[in-house]
């Protein structure tokens, strides 16, 4: 008995339609071509799982429904956020995952990777700060040099998300990635409508998940941070300083410590998607590193998922 699935894709003004039992070899899918087989497998495994029959399944696997993916993804995508002299980038850089593909905004990492524990680690590295050496110098990039810097950024990062090669992705700082969308986008960072951020919103909300379509690769957006005013008053907080969206769109939000006493260097989870009974934990030297936060968001992780 051959069953057909009837859809209307996008931009399409007719339903489109595609059968499995005839003579055909390939579908069409919510998610394009695909063979028949698949298309009849799929179907029956969505039937079974809500208990149904197959035909009354085929118009949501015509418009791409599927069943959620089960696995468990030892990965992480992070956002991190400290004041200067907090660590950020070395947690990033020293005790990540490698390779690692690092994309430097900032101007305060020169010969940082020149040093040990860097200096043998598998980093490979692409610099965008046109902005901050021509602020040095007391010019401004143009309209065309901002744009072609974004989209050389984004391009750049899409880049890294479809090369297996690459285990871990860092972006130093996307405090400065966000400025420079804005400036792309909108000519300024300042006096700016609310609602004219709906397309700068838009793509850097893609560009942030753009990780997603990797489940072996781990993220780190390194944000500075500023100060937290109430009332026009400040009463010694900080906040991320960076689009507000960004906390919602990663998995797991971190906030970098130093302590008073001996100066080293920490972590608190603000926040964990996987992992809730994370909220608020603080780690403290040894125990604070990327590879030991992935074992306790995963506790069925191994040290290797992690090296």
């Amino acid at each position: 008995m051959a069953v057909t699935y009837k859809f209307r894709s996008k931009g399409a003004s007719k339903a489109a339609s595609a059968s499995v039992g005839t003579n055909s070899d390939k579908s069409v899918s919510g998610f394009g071509l695909r063979s028949k087989a698949a298309d009849l497998q799929a179907a029956q495994q969505l039937a079974d799982k809500l208990g149904v029959e197959v035909e009354q399944v085929q118009e949501l696997i015509g418009a791409g429904f599927e069943l959620p993916d089960t696995d468990t993804h030892y990965r992480m995508i992070v956002s991190s956020s400290a004041r200067d002299k907090r660590g950020k980038t070395h947690w990033a850089l020293a005790t990540t995952p490698e390779p690692i593909a690092f994309i430097d905004m900032d101007i305060g990492t020169e010969g940082l990777l020149n040093r040990e524990p860097f200096r043998n680690r598998k980093i490979i590295r692409k610099s965008f700060n046109l902005r901050k050496r021509k602020n040095l110098e007391g010019e401004k990039m143009t309209k065309t040099e901002v744009e072609e810097e974004w989209h050389d950024v984004s391009s750049t990062l899409r880049a890294v998300v479809v090369n297996p090669i690459i285990r871990t992705l860092v972006v130093d700082t996307a405090t400065d990635l966000w400025e420079l969308a804005r400036l792309a986008h909108l000519g300024k960072l300042t006096q700016v409508l609310p609602h004219h951020y709906g397309p700068v919103n838009k793509e850097f909300s893609d560009i942030i998940q753009l990780a997603y379509n990797r489940n072996d690769l781990n993220v780190v957006y390194i944000h500075k941070q500023k100060k937290l005013y109430k009332d026009d008053k400040w009463k010694g907080m900080y906040e991320m300083q960076g689009m507000s969206n960004v906390p919602f769109l990663v998995q797991v939000n971190i906030e970098h410590t130093r302590s008073i006493e001996d100066g080293s260097f920490g972590i608190r989870v603000i926040n964990c998607r996987q992992n809730s009974e994370l909220d608020g934990e603080e780690l403290d030297g040894p125990m604070s590193t990327f590879r030991n936060l992935g074992r306790m968001v995963f506790p069925d992780s191994s040290k290797a998922d992690w090296e």
